[in-house]
């Protein structure tokens, strides 16, 4: 499997093997709201090209981004509100299991 996200590629083998089989392609379309504020989360994604925003939407109605996330990083929705792709990408992504 050929990993462009830089996070992904620094694991080590026996990591990989851990988590490849739980990995799966997760195209992103433009715009695409990938949480919701308030809604649990369902998917840890990996980006591999493109970018991911990170937004806030004031009362006023401005939205405002905050982040960016590209392949170096990978996509935590523990601390925002509605994020969405500012222009198309790849990932990968796996289910997010719930901790407690």
């Amino acid at each position: 499997m050929a990993l462009r996200n830089k996070r992904l590629a620094r694991l080590s083998r026996q990591e990989l093997e851990v988590v490849s089989p739980d990995l799966e392609p997760a195209p992103l379309s433009l715009k695409r709201i990938l949480r919701a504020p308030h809604e649990p989360i369902e998917h840890v994604f990996f980006v591999e090209s493109g970018v991911v925003s990170m937004v806030n939407e004031p009362e006023s109605g401005d939205i405002v981004e905050f982040a960016t996330i590209g392949p170096e990083g990978l996509w935590d929705f523990r601390f925002c509100s509605e994020p969405i792709l500012s222009r198309a990408a790849r990932s990968r992504r796996f289910r997010a299991t719930p901790c407690g």
